[in-house]
């Protein structure tokens, strides 16, 4: 049976009080004896912050740099974030495809990272709104799927359900991409479907069953409920839906309730 994720991402959003606000008012939904497991992506001053309090939730970086003969400066070192005991981080994230430009070469050297390092990456994959009009959203997959597949090579083994998850977030459906539209939850449960197709299909064997795929495209408490209850969606990687107590608390409960 897959494991079941849930991940509210902070972004920029939450300074370290805010952020620590949500965690203490929402302490008892941590739910992992349910084996349902809940984590927060906090910004990266937060993560050092929370990684020695006993919240009870995982914790995911933002985003990570990589090992090379030169520096990075600004970005965040892996070993930082294993020091820190940090096991997850998102990668790809769909505003930094659409604002910062990073691309495919940059999103390898992230996710291979990861792999080396033994952190445990959410590769977030998704079309625009044009693509998915033109009805290039398997295409799109097909190519963003392909880079995990190479990044993995870095593991030195065959890549497993243990060692990665996948975000599908159609740019589109996202909060912050201001067009207002969202994503039916039937239409991405299909997409969800076929992506365990196309993952197969990157890594050359049978995998897509085996790995928890996350929905993020505007979830919150009113719909929450909905994306959930889909067979082919596991967990949700939510953004402004997760940025309250509030909204922390009630999409934790339906992810718990439904998924």
């Amino acid at each position: 049976m897959r494991k079941k994720y849930l991940f509210g991402t902070f972004k920029n959003k939450l300074d370290v009080f805010s952020a620590f606000d949500v965690l203490v008012q929402n302490r008892s939904n941590t739910a992992r004896e349910s084996g349902h497991q809940i984590g927060v992506a906090p910004s990266a001053i937060c993560l050092a912050a929370f990684a020695g309090l006993d919240h009870g939730y995982h914790l995911a970086a933002q985003n990570v740099g990589w090992s090379d003969s030169y520096s990075l400066t600004g970005e965040i070192n892996a070993d930082d974030l294993v020091h820190y005991g940090i096991g997850f981080c998102i990668i790809a994230h769909s505003e930094r495809r659409l604002h910062l430009n990073e691309d495919e070469r940059i999103i390898e050297k992230r996710l291979a990272e990861c792999f080396k390092k033994g952190i445990r990456p959410i590769l977030c994959i998704g079309e625009t709104l044009e693509q998915y009009e033109a009805e290039q959203t398997s295409e799109v997959l097909t190519r963003q799927l392909a880079t995990l597949s190479r990044a993995a090579e870095a593991l030195g083994r065959p890549a497993t359900a243990d060692d990665l998850l996948v975000a599908y977030e159609p740019m589109w459906a996202i909060s912050t991409s201001g067009s207002g539209k969202t994503l039916n939850a039937e239409i991405a449960n299909d997409i969800h479907a076929a992506i365990r197709g196309l993952i197969d299909q990157a890594f050359g064997r049978a995998l897509g069953d085996e790995v928890s795929l996350l929905y993020g495209g505007s979830v919150n408490k009113d719909n929450g409920a909905e994306y959930f209850a889909m067979p082919h969606i596991d967990g949700g990687l939510v953004g402004s839906g997760m940025q309250s107590a509030e909204g922390f608390a009630a999409v934790s409960k339906d992810f718990q309730a439904h998924c």
